[in-house]
């Protein structure tokens, strides 16, 4: 089955519906019984992946808080994620790497193939269990002794798939007190998916049918288009993967229950470094809390932070996908993270330089994670800096572009008005709330791409 955005749609009216109706000690089991659902119907084979991630992290949890040898319960827990988590996504990748490695030796080693397709959303409730029982080991949460609200926590079908990715602490207990909807959570959910499906169906979708052929066929194309591509791809991935987060924080609000904010603004981030403080905030918290500092953050000299942040960034990469383009997007990211630490210029620059110079370095970047492989890349950067073909086959499909630059700006001012709404007065914030509403349903009505593809970030 697809994951369309109206698949989705119809799914949750179904969802809200029957979770107003029914009984408040039975909410929990709707949950759950709804997310078992929504993820079976992708492939049902993979749901018994979740349960079992779900039953190691449970009891190894439930050993830890009485055991004396905590440390090797919750590296046990550690291995056996990362196993899963190994097998499934970077088994294939690995035994090719291994084998064009010795060739380098002049050594012949033919790669062993697993003939598995990838579990939907196995990084996200991979990270998000396996965060929960290093958060027990630490002393900074309680074992759940429920298991019904253990394995809702890690299945919850608004984030399962593509995050945010939630921590125990804050999750659980909003699971344990379920009631049913009030009006402001529902008119507020309702509000933050109504901005996500216009950021999915009009902005992302739509920018999508201009950067496809491009991306597909970038030697038909001159470095303007190229470049003009990989800046609208900057808008979409936002507009996809914020578009996303917005519908599942506010699917969730509607129940009562608060995720965390995945985006605040990143494409006004003055530095790359803070960059990684707005984009993917619970993907960042989580390497910085369970990675970096382990590591010994930036407290053990530079060079030993500089390791760090390469090793974090470069893993944070891999997590995305199991392909050398996706190692050398962490890659780009880290040299650009460090090459700030070292270079620090005793006048900061304009505000508009700074934020114009990480949107430039991020798309950049994000060609190597849009580009389907590394011969695709290399193209599109020959192209971008090589003046000779620079406006050769300057053509596109002008009716998107147009529609696309004009969403852009739309886009751009609804980032804006997110952070200054909170400033103005109730009633002015409400009546430009119910405006901004009706514009965008009217919008997605005639202008949202109903026929697009599915989000960006479901393939993680």
């Amino acid at each position: 089955m697809e994951f369309t955005s109206l698949t989705f749609l119809f799914f949750i009216i179904l969802f809200f519906f029957s979770y107003q109706i029914i009984k408040d000690e039975y909410k929990k089991v709707l949950c759950l019984v709804s997310s078992y659902i929504f993820y079976a119907t992708w492939d049902w084979r993979f749901l018994f992946l979740l349960i079992l991630s779900s039953l190691i992290d449970f009891f190894i949890s439930l050993k830890i808080e009485k055991s004396e040898d905590k440390k090797f319960l919750v590296s046990l827990s550690v291995i056996l994620n990362l196993l899963i988590l190994g097998v499934f996504k970077y088994f294939n990748f690995f035994s090719e790497s291994f084998s064009k490695l010795l060739t380098i030796f002049s050594l012949n080693y033919d790669p062993i193939y697993l003939s598995i397709i990838l579990p939907l959303a196995i990084s996200f409730y991979t990270f998000q269990s396996m965060g929960y029982t290093i958060d027990v080991y630490k002393g900074k949460l309680k074992p759940e002794k429920n298991f019904l609200t253990f394995l809702t926590f890690i299945s919850f079908f608004p984030q399962l798939i593509a995050g945010p990715i939630m921590r125990g602490k804050k999750m659980l207990p909003q699971i344990e007190s379920l009631t049913k909807i009030k009006a402001a959570n529902l008119i507020l959910g309702l509000e933050l998916i109504i901005i996500g499906f216009f950021l999915k169906l009009c902005i992302a979708d739509r920018i999508g049918i201009y950067v496809e052929e491009p991306f597909n066929n970038p030697q038909n194309f001159g470095g303007a288009v190229l470049l003009i591509s990989s800046f609208f791809f900057s808008f979409q991935i936002y507009a996809d993967f914020g578009g996303y987060s917005l519908i599942a924080i506010g699917l969730a609000r509607v129940i009562g229950i608060k995720l965390i904010k995945n985006f605040t603004q990143p494409y006004f981030a003055h530095s790359m470094r803070s960059f990684w403080t707005k984009w993917h905030i619970s993907l960042s918290g989580w390497l910085k809390d369970y990675l970096y500092i382990p590591l010994g953050g930036n407290k053990k000299g530079k060079l030993s932070t500089f390791r760090n942040i390469m090793i974090v960034m470069i893993l944070g990469g891999l997590w995305h996908g199991a392909s050398v383009n996706f190692i050398i997007w962490g890659f780009f990211h880290s040299f650009l993270i460090i090459t700030e630490n070292i270079i620090r210029p005793k006048k900061p620059f304009p505000v508009s330089i700074s934020i114009f110079y990480v949107f430039s370095m991020t798309s950049l970047a994000w060609i190597f994670f849009r580009a389907k492989d590394l011969d695709t890349a290399y193209i599109f950067f020959t192209k971008i800096f090589s003046i000779d073909s620079y406006w050769l086959n300057f053509s596109f499909d002008l009716f998107n572009f147009l529609i696309s630059s004009i969403f852009i700006c739309i886009f751009i001012i609804l980032d804006i008005f997110e952070v200054k709404k909170n400033k103005l007065k109730k009633k002015t914030r409400t009546f430009l709330r119910i405006i901004q509403i009706t514009i965008l349903l009217w919008l997605i009505s005639f202008l949202g791409v109903f026929k697009g593809s599915n989000f960006i970030y479901f393939q993680f």
